[in-house]
């Protein structure tokens, strides 16, 4: 079951620059209000709205104890933006099977995201 107001999940489109035919998104921001966390909720979210996106590929920045069982699909491709953040931070999960296979590249996204500010670690000094 969902709960609506207590989580969200913003799906931005990210072009693969190699594959731009390829569906793909990247998420960011994915956040549980604190009294709703470890319920699953998050999960059931981007279930949801995987299946609604039928992606080819979403990638997801951040730590791996928090995605990387998830979006665990081997990839070199590259951030969108100039970061200081290492690849290994960088995940992604694909929809159909073997679609990253043989694939290098860098990504484009643009609005909001492509701004290196936010894929700033919290650590990093602006």
């Amino acid at each position: 079951m969902i709960h609506k107001g207590v989580a969200h999940a913003c799906y931005t489109p990210i072009t693969i620059d190699e594959a731009p035919d390829l569906k793909c998104y990247v998420l960011a921001p994915l956040a549980v209000l604190p009294e709703f966390q470890r319920k699953g909720l998050a999960t059931q979210l981007m279930d949801l709205v995987e299946k609604e996106l039928q992606p080819d590929v979403v990638f997801i920045a951040g730590e791996k104890h928090h995605y990387g069982r998830r979006y665990n699909t081997p990839h070199k491709i590259g951030l969108p933006v100039k970061s200081e953040m290492p690849l290994e931070n960088w995940f992604a999960k694909e929809f159909k099977a073997g679609i990253l296979q043989g694939i290098v590249s860098n990504t484009t996204v643009t609005g909001p995201y492509s701004n290196p500010k936010q894929w700033a670690h919290p650590s990093e000094q602006f």
